[in-house]
């Protein structure tokens, strides 16, 4: 089977329109990751948070054990 390049050729407005949009979806692909890290982090900022205060309200350390370490790894954590 003889396999056929094909070349499509775009006239100056066509091109300027392919790349704009190539960098308005690339944009908005920074825009959601930097969306999603923020809120990696302030979960975990809320998870320490709740697990410094807890001992406090509840008069038992426990829940830090376990809230504390984990808030950390989410904030320290990488997102791929």
């Amino acid at each position: 089977m003889i396999s056929e390049n094909v070349i499509q050729y775009y006239t100056l407005e066509e091109a300027e329109k392919i790349i704009d949009f190539r960098r308005a979806r690339e944009a908005q692909r920074k825009k959601e990751k930097v969306r999603e890290i923020a809120v990696q982090k302030i979960l975990g900022l809320a998870l320490i948070g709740i697990g410094l205060v807890a001992p406090f309200l509840i008069g038992d350390g426990t829940v830090s054990i376990v809230l504390v370490p984990m808030g950390l790894a989410v904030v320290f954590g990488r997102k791929k």
